[in-house]
């Protein structure tokens, strides 16, 4: 018997546009600087706010975006130096601001996680995955978080059993979660080959 993969908990993701606000908060990583360049290509809603720009990556990939003095530029190379200046920037925020976030599932997990720590409201935050379709996944057993999960199906190392990713979403982990597959499951090798 085959364990049912689809949950409502799913993250939904749209196409990033400018809304009305006292400050736009852009970040990114490498995976999402195609949606924050088609961003920052559309205009502005006027009478908007401050902005600034927060990425994830190295200066060879961030050479179209605007560094003009009225915007905010910082460029951070690991994630450790990104959070704490995304977190001190989300610390500062005025009441109607907004977060424009796009890149990887793991990085949007990340920056919401960042987000829900500081208190800002979910609606604040508006999200577009980009790049490959791989998870961060938990197995339920060990409580492992795995990165950059690519099929349905994996094996737990550290457990040594069969996964199945569910499309559960836990936000307090901000991991998808993976459950025991029964080795006589004869989805097995298709699960194993299904892309996220």
């Amino acid at each position: 018997m085959t364990i049912g993969i689809d949950s409502s908990s799913k993250p939904a993701y749209g196409t990033l546009a400018w809304r009305p606000a006292r400050q736009h908060v852009v970040v990114s990583d490498e995976a999402g600087l195609v949606a924050i360049e088609r961003l920052l290509a559309t205009p502005c809603p006027t009478g908007s706010g401050s902005m600034c720009i927060h990425v994830l990556g190295r200066e060879s990939r961030t050479g179209f975006l605007p560094k003009a003095p009225e915007t905010g530029f910082e460029l951070h190379a690991d994630e450790a130096g990104f959070s704490g200046a995304l977190s001190a920037r989300m610390d500062a925020l005025p009441a109607a601001a907004r977060l424009y976030v796009a890149g990887s599932e793991s990085f949007l997990s990340l920056v919401r996680r960042l987000a829900r720590d500081r208190g800002l409201a979910e609606d604040v935050m508006l999200a577009e995955r980009a790049g490959a379709g791989a998870r961060r996944a938990q197995c339920v057993h060990c409580k492992t978080v795995y990165e950059g999960i690519a099929h349905r199906a994996f094996d737990c190392p550290r457990c040594g059993v069969t996964l199945v990713v569910r499309d559960h979403y836990s936000r307090r982990i901000g991991a998808y979660q993976a459950v025991v597959l029964h080795p006589s499951d004869p989805n097995i090798s298709a699960l194993r080959q299904e892309a996220l």
